[in-house]
């Protein structure tokens, strides 16, 4: 349920491509911060002076959550479609965590410009979220499978 109404069907799919929109649009905005903050920093400033350690860390922790993205979506995706009926609304929820989490990628590319990293540091982790949630569309051609055999079930509509 939300807002009220249940999940499923074409309502899902709507809700799914304005999620992913949402998110891969904030990355945009990530990288044009990263962008103003290289532009204002003062040469004094230089990306030798940041903590090598922590953005060391940061990076390992991109590189986490990138690979368990995936790993976690698949998990939650298994158990909204162990039960029955499907829980539509866990099925969103799995995308909505997936995306999210390749999303906090390009925001740790922002987290290491301020840190005094470089530009190309952000660009690689902006590329690598917004490659990341390409990677997971919404709506994809197995669920909108799924969501067909059960709209003929029920003789709802199908998604488009």
């Amino acid at each position: 349920m939300l807002g009220g109404r249940p999940i499923g069907g074409d309502r899902l799919v709507r809700i799914q491509k304005i999620l992913w929109a949402v998110f891969l649009g904030s990355i945009f905005f990530y990288l044009a911060a990263a962008l103003l903050v290289i532009a204002l920093r003062s040469p004094a400033d230089s990306p030798a002076s940041s903590l090598p350690t922590l953005r060391l860390a940061l990076v390992a922790l991109a590189v986490a959550e990138w690979i368990g993205s995936f790993w976690l979506r698949r998990l939650l995706l298994v158990r909204a479609f162990a039960e029955e009926p499907i829980r539509w609304g866990a099925v969103l929820g799995a995308f909505v965590f997936g995306w999210g989490f390749q999303e906090s990628i390009a925001l740790i590319g922002l987290v290491l410009v301020l840190l005094g990293g470089t530009l190309l540091e952000a660009l690689l982790l902006c590329a690598g979220s917004f490659l990341g949630i390409l990677l997971m569309p919404p709506a994809p051609g197995w669920l909108r499978a799924r969501l067909s055999a059960e709209a003929s079930n029920s003789g709802e509509s199908a998604p488009p």
